[in-house]
């Protein structure tokens, strides 16, 4: 049998729960609109009780998730708003409605990427997306670097001519400004 999926107050409720018999007699007994336990039928609130629970998480306003809509994709945003709170809310990305179901709280890894996927997007480029003029400076040295030339997977930097592969470059190096940004060219 499946374990019933509650919120964080009604499992903080259930946890105070000493004795089980009453608790199951009396709840349908005690109509309280206000409990949040009054959500669950009486079979879901016997079954959290013998078999176990799940507490679904909780999402606000702001907080970034994963969404899996299956053979959909998947996705990730910060939630903007709800439609039908708590069950479905949107994202910044788009308008319709995704159902918490189907959304976790996104990991540190995944809002990184997602944030640095929407920063080359917002200047018109795939992640990494390097061409001929673009300026970078070393991370550690600071010194800038021009992409003169890209052959067989490598970029080529003056003033040395030296060559580097898009992961070296990404190890070694900073976007300082994009070919089509430049004012000296």
């Amino acid at each position: 049998m499946e374990k019933v999926k509650l919120t964080q107050k009604q499992a903080d409720l259930i946890k105070d729960i000493k004795d089980i018999d009453y608790a199951i007699n009396i709840h349908g007994f005690n109509k309280r609109p206000d409990s949040p336990l009054q959500r669950l039928t009486t079979a879901e609130l016997a079954r959290a009780l013998y078999i176990g629970y799940e507490v679904e998480p909780e999402f606000k306003v702001g907080d970034w998730v994963f969404i899996d809509y299956g053979e959909a994709g998947t996705e990730i945003g910060f939630i903007k708003g709800w439609i039908n709170e708590p069950h479905s809310f949107y994202i910044d990305k788009c308008h319709f409605g995704a159902n918490v179901n189907k959304a976790r709280h996104a990991t540190p890894e995944e809002i990184a990427k997602e944030k640095e996927r929407r920063w080359w997007a917002k200047h018109g480029r795939d992640v990494w997306e390097i061409k001929l003029r673009d300026l970078l400076t070393h991370k550690r040295h600071k010194f800038v670097r021009e992409i003169v030339g890209i052959q067989d997977g490598e970029y080529i930097t003056n003033p040395n001519n030296e060559r580097f592969t898009k992961q070296e470059l990404q190890g070694l190096f900073n976007i300082a400004c994009f070919a089509e940004d430049r004012k000296d060219v």
